[in-house]
């Protein structure tokens, strides 16, 4: 160490001897007149773990393992190698390389080091290659040590990588040091993270703080990846938007997490207003009846290519045909996807939220960056849907973030006004959206997929449809699409306690359904009749009532409230003449 110190003429070198838990005792005593300690092995691990700056391992060569095997062997007596991992990880390998076989043996502390010696003792070894732990202790033991030391060059790869790290960590303090003054004039608190979660600088405190770095910990992975990320967290029942920014000119990325508390009521989705993230999309795609098939693979092939456009999309297509799916699969496709998504159900709102929505500077709208899913654009009223058309037009909120719309119409109905004007006025693209009854080929898929889904919510073990449940499943036309399907087999799996879903079970639902969605598909159906313009008006009534009635498996309440009128009516128009 000497002979290395008069060397370096450009570093102050101090020497001190001390093994494993003395050495650690001696580095916690003197850490603070050093910037950096340089030690071996067991030793180095230990004062790790006892002091706050930079250790350096100055670790074992090839060379110096093999110097040392060429000496034991040159004893021709029975020897073994024992050492910390780094060395003994090393000296397996070398062993490989050459075809040496020797016993080699790990040890982590003084104690393991004599149990082993007195275990090689005791088989009649008589030769150790260690390091200094084990040195005198193998002497004691009767054996006798060939002490592994380090070459010259090992020192000074490791004083040099030492110093390589200090100068780096001093650029990363005067980094630090910058960011601390260009964060204090920030209007937000904020959290600084390295890329292991580690805090460097923080505004906030306390458990508050605690539980944020918990949550953005889990965000790292995502957040490393893109540049700037925005996404929402709750803690403490309250909702926070956070947006993350990267930093990677320094030696090593750092996060920026800005924090500001919402004023969107964390009870938000009550009021028709939903936030999600990437990850809550994913999910619920992942239950979705869209998630099989052919179809699917078209789906997210258009989805993709949507992606890379910024034109707002209107979706429209028939009640219960799973827009909402369409919507999530289009924004974890986009460009946008590291940004929230605001559901905004027009269905669900009220007034207290569609004045935060078209007032309030806290709207979506005012933001930038997000995607703005607005579903059941014709649940609004006439006059509603020009004022979110004029708000959204005023302020350029298509502009500044993505929208999509869904507009959905009854049975067999076209696009309504509202779709079209909205389309228009904002250059969407209109996609049509596949009505389930055009679906019948994904339809077993379907299924299966949503069967398996409801044996583990209702704790069932149902396998599959059998033959007649499938074929009365793909002969009925889905007026309510999606949402009727899936009431249909979330019934049946209730109704069964057997393996599979029957026949007579799914044809029962649908006298039920049919009920409440009677439905005309073609003229050739048995539910559909062609009226005989010259019959008197009396006997055109009580045709009509009649047909009425035979859709209504002859339940004349059910009938009489499809027609508008009482019993006593419908049986007088029936008896009539």
């Amino acid at each position: 160490m000497e002979e290395y110190a008069d060397q370096r003429k450009d570093l102050d070198f101090v020497s001190l001897l001390g093994s494993m838990e003395e050495g650690a005792v001696l580095a916690k005593e003197h850490y603070q007149d050093f910037d950096f300690i340089i030690s071996r092995a067991n030793t180095a691990d230990l004062i790790k773990k006892s002091v706050p700056i930079t250790v350096l391992d100055i670790g074992i060569g090839y060379y110096d393992i093999l110097r040392c095997l060429k000496t034991a062997e040159a004893t021709h007596t029975k020897f073994a190698l024992l050492g910390h991992l780094s060395l003994t990880k090393a000296a397996k390998t070398l062993c490989s390389l050459l075809e040496i076989e020797i016993p080699v043996f790990s040890i982590a502390d003084t104690a393991e080091a004599l149990y082993t010696l007195h275990t090689l003792s005791a088989k009649n070894y008589q030769t150790v290659i260690c390091d200094t732990v084990a040195y005198e202790a193998a002497r004691k033991a009767g054996l006798t040590p060939i002490l592994l030391t380090s070459s010259m060059e090992s020192l000074d790869a490791a004083v040099n990588h030492a110093l390589y790290l200090w100068e780096t960590n001093k650029k990363n303090s005067i980094t630090l040091s910058m960011m601390k003054e260009t964060l204090q004039n920030s209007s937000s608190d904020y959290l600084l993270l390295n890329k292991t979660g580690t805090l460097l600088y923080s505004t906030l405190q306390g458990d508050f703080l605690q539980n944020i770095q918990a949550q953005l910990k889990k965000e790292l992975p995502s957040c490393l990846t893109k540049e700037k990320r925005s996404f929402f967290i709750t803690v403490t029942n309250k909702l926070y938007a956070i947006s993350a920014h990267l930093i990677e000119n320094a030696s090593e990325p750092y996060l920026i997490f800005y924090i500001t508390p919402s004023k969107l009521p964390i009870n938000h989705s009550k009021y028709g207003i939903t936030i999600l993230n990437k990850e809550d999309a994913q999910n619920i795609l992942t239950k979705s009846l869209y998630n099989t098939g052919v179809r699917t693979k078209e789906l997210l092939k258009n989805a993709k290519s949507m992606g890379k456009i910024s034109s707002s999309l209107m979706l429209v297509g028939e009640y219960g045909s799973e827009e909402d799916y369409l919507a999530y699969l289009y924004y974890i496709e986009s460009k946008l996807h590291n940004h929230p998504l605001y559901k905004i159900n027009c269905d669900l709102l009220n007034e207290k939220n569609w004045n935060f929505l078209t007032n309030s500077f806290h709207s979506p709208f005012t933001d930038n960056d997000n995607t703005i899913y607005i579903a059941n654009l014709q649940k609004l009223s006439v006059d509603k849907q020009k004022l979110l058309l004029s708000v959204i037009l005023d302020t350029n909120a298509h502009i500044r973030n993505r929208f999509i719309f869904s507009c959905c119409t009854e049975y067999k109905k076209t696009v309504s006004t509202a779709a079209m004007e909205y389309a228009n006025a904002l250059d969407s693209i209109v996609i049509p959206v596949t009505p389930l009854r055009e679906q019948k080929a994904e339809l077993s898929s379907m299924c299966a997929l949503y069967i398996n889904t409801l044996n583990e919510t209702l704790g069932k073990q149902i396998i599959a449809l059998d033959d007649d449940a499938a074929c009365a499943l793909s002969e009925y036309d889905y007026p309510g699409n999606h949402a009727q399907l899936k009431r249909i087999l979330k019934q049946a799996v209730i109704k069964t306690n057997s393996l599979y879903l029957s026949g007579s079970v799914i044809r029962d639902i649908l006298v039920q359904e049919k009920q409440l969605f009677p439905i005309c598909s073609n003229t050739n159906s048995p539910s559909c009749f062609n009226l005989d313009f010259n019959q008197s008006l009396d006997e055109m009534n009580r045709s009509i009532i009649q047909q009425v009635l035979k859709n209504c498996n002859g339940n004349q309440s059910v009938a009489a409230r499809k027609l508008g009128i009482s019993r006593t009516t419908l049986w007088r128009s029936l008896n009539r003449g």
